[in-house]
């Protein structure tokens, strides 16, 4: 029993780092154990080691029997062991940037799934021990099973631990909604959107910072237990909380609501985006306006103008709209390398405003700001001294110079109205243009037409392209179709091989827009 229960042990641990890759994509993926392509491929792997370690087993097994050698048989335990650590130095050298963060959440989710693999060998050593053949034990017998199940004892192991974590996630809320209980002067406003949260989110804590004492969530802390556990951190004697709210499914939005229960609140934009979980637009729509929703006051909420906000008339009625000719709009416009000039117009008021920033998305961005303030009582005279102290948002058109190439990294995970206003940021500067990306993903079934249309859109502006990813052929369709010669499309394989092509191509006077860095999952 003692020799079932060691190889059972050892084994789980091999499974363990057998793992590992795939454990990081899903971590990447927000714990949720969907199929990507990059998964798919990992398995398959997988799937191969255990018929190869099926094939030599049993030919041991034969050799075992035929010889009348018993002890012959623990050479598959050897093989085995060799097979499994080659294949999990070949993943763990796989071209990666994340790897795995070693939070709560995983090593409770790796401790059950431990658990459930030691079961599993255990089970599976034992049932092989009770069969033998002339006296040979065939105790590896089931051993591939363990690396065939591996896909389904990962999702199971997250299965078990889900309760787990909804237990806590209910914890850290109540204790958010405590400490905002106790803060019962604090303004909450809330920012959602397909995109532009995080740069609104910024801008407005930079304008609000004339009057008020402002905690915004910090980075990226969009979701509840990132929302949670910014709570904690807000400063007793703050006035005004800006919360960023983030969401890939209906519901996601009214939860933030009711944990944070904002006073105020700012929809950006809507756009096709995070499609895969949404499904439709419509879905998109019902989960943004959540927001608009839960607020009583409808005269609190700042709403951007765009076509899909067009259709949305009985849901944002009484609203704040900025845009064209609404309360709040920009007019003469001039942008260049050096940032916009603009006149912004809040309910009739006009002053002169600029900022450092580019694109007319950031323009819309900092309108959207602006109402929000003249709502919290602030006058234009002091949002227009406050604009031009608010900074790019890391990686979303944040415009450096190197060597004398002017660098406009647009890499944060895009989308397509995004992705599209880059490019028209890009066509204001003097030079040869040079653009970089991966398009964009999590659009569904539409993703492959919306990324052959982004390439269209990039020949009109680009002198020369660099594609990669999931989306490249897609993209080089488009930029085919558009005009582009196909000397001017590089293709590559990864980012490494990308930005050695971009060093042979790029002179003093080049232009290069970096679009849409994505994650290890695409």
């Amino acid at each position: 029993m003692w020799w079932i229960i060691l190889c059972s042990v050892m084994t789980s641990v091999v499974m363990i780092f057998f793992s590992a890759r795939i454990v990081t994509l899903i971590q990447l993926d927000g714990y949720k154990p969907n199929r990507t392509d990059k998964i798919k491929q990992i398995l398959s792997k997988q799937q191969l080691v255990a018929l190869a370690v099926a094939v030599y087993m049993y030919i041991i097994y034969l050799l075992s029997i035929l010889l009348e050698m018993p002890s012959f048989q623990h050479f598959i335990a050897l093989l085995s062991l060799i097979t499994s650590l080659y294949q999990i130095v070949t993943i763990s050298t796989m071209d990666t940037r994340q790897h795995l963060a070693f939070t709560p959440r995983l090593i409770r989710w790796q401790s059950i799934y431990f658990v459930i693999l030691f079961l599993v060998y255990w089970l599976a050593y034992w049932l092989g021990s009770l069969i033998t053949i002339e006296q040979v034990r065939l105790i590896y017998l089931f051993l591939p099973l363990g690396i065939l199940l591996n896909w389904q004892l990962l999702r199971l192991a997250l299965a078990l631990d889900y309760p787990i974590e909804k237990l806590i996630h209910r914890h850290f809320i109540r204790r958010a909604k405590a400490k905002l209980a106790t803060m019962q002067d604090l303004i909450v406003i809330g920012v959602t959107g397909s995109c532009g949260k995080t740069s609104v989110k910024n801008f407005l804590a930079t304008i609000l910072a004339e009057d008020y004492k402002v905690f915004a969530t910090p980075h990226n802390y969009n979701t509840p237990m990132g929302i949670c556990k910014a709570v904690q951190d807000i400063p007793a004697d703050s006035q005004v909380f800006v919360v960023e709210m983030g969401a890939r499914e209906v519901g996601d939005i009214a939860e933030l609501c009711e944990i944070v229960n904002p006073q105020y609140g700012i929809l950006t934009t809507i756009c096709p985006q995070h499609l895969s979980s949404f499904r439709s637009i419509e879905n998109i729509i019902a989960t943004k306006c959540e927001l608009v929703d839960y607020i009583a006051d409808k005269s609190h909420c700042i709403v951007g103008d765009n076509e899909y906000i067009d259709q949305m008339q009985d849901q944002i009625k009484g609203c704040i709209v900025v845009g064209e000719k609404s309360f709040c709009f920009a007019k003469d416009v001039h942008c260049s390398h050096q940032g916009s000039d603009f006149v912004i117009n809040i309910g009739g008021q006009e002053a002169i405003a600029h900022t450092s920033l580019i694109g007319k998305h950031n323009i819309l961005n900092i309108l959207l700001a602006s109402a929000c303030a003249t709502q919290l009582g602030m006058s234009l005279d002091k949002i227009v001294r406050r604009i031009p102290l608010i900074q790019p948002v890391e990686h979303r058109l944040q415009v450096m110079q190197a060597n004398g190439v002017t660098i406009i990294d647009d890499s944060y995970n895009s989308n397509v109205i995004g992705a599209k206003l880059a490019v028209d940021s890009l066509s204001m500067f003097e030079g040869e243009k040079i653009v970089m990306t991966q398009g964009v993903v999590e659009l569904g079934k539409s993703q492959a037409s919306q990324n052959f249309e982004l390439g269209e859109y990039i020949a009109r502006v680009a002198d020369k392209c660099i594609v990669l990813g999931v989306n490249a052929n897609d993209l080089r369709q488009g930029m085919l179709d558009g005009g582009m010669g196909s000397r001017d499309i590089v293709v590559v394989a990864n980012l490494d091989e990308a930005q050695q092509v971009l060093a042979k191509i790029v002179s003093p006077n080049s232009i290069v827009l970096i679009q849409n860095d994505l994650t290890d999952n695409y």
